[in-house]
């Protein structure tokens, strides 16, 4: 499984914003009253939530609150908004997301991780694999492109680890393990040597 990460100025039918404490982010976007007044009455006040969804019907945006990001409970927050946010794109069969990340680049990434990270399948051994495979986060705002290099590395690990302990243990014999590692050292260029008896 694979999600590719890329940088683009471009909106897609699923649209995340990380909203600011004072709403500015709302500016960039063509909102009516009501959805302004809406989104204004559910991410502040006494009851605030930490995420609005609206629906466009054409179009999806998911609102999500500012944590923190200067705690590890804060990154930690937006991760996990990102983990709910993919079962709102499952249940809608979207498979690519537009990530706004103007106010704030590392909130962004936090929450993107969180996404990709919930994405994870492995259907393998199914006999009617699920249809739903998640595709592509679009990443925007001042966003340093080594940073998305160093998030997708981190999923694409991720998830090779999660494959290979889901692996039964018929199938991954310790040749096969180093096979896989060779071939996980091939793709990552780092230099793998294996010995035999």
């Amino acid at each position: 499984m694979e999600i590719k990460f890329e940088l683009a100025t471009r909106h897609l039918i699923s649209n995340i914003i990380i909203a600011d404490a004072e709403l500015k982010c709302l500016k960039n976007y063509k909102f009516d009253k009501k959805e302004t007044g809406f989104i204004k009455s559910e991410l502040t006040g006494k009851d605030a939530k930490d995420f609005v969804f609206i629906n466009r019907y054409k179009s999806y945006f998911y609102l999500v609150k500012l944590a923190d990001i200067n705690t590890p409970s804060g990154i930690e927050k937006m991760r996990l908004q990102g983990s709910k946010i993919f079962a709102l794109l499952k249940s809608l069969n979207q498979n690519e997301v537009h990530i706004d990340g103007i106010v704030s680049a590392p909130a962004a990434l936090a929450l993107a991780e969180g996404l990709a990270l919930t994405a994870y399948q492995f259907d393998k051994y199914l006999s009617k694999p699920g249809k739903y495979q998640f595709k592509k986060i679009t990443l925007v705002g001042k966003i340093d492109k080594k940073q998305v290099e160093l998030l997708s590395n981190l999923i694409e690990g991720t998830f090779a680890a999660r494959t290979l302990v889901n692996e039964p243990v018929c199938y991954l014999t310790s040749e096969r393990l180093s096979k896989e590692i060779e071939k996980l050292s091939k793709k990552a260029g780092f230099k793998f040597e294996y010995f035999t008896k």
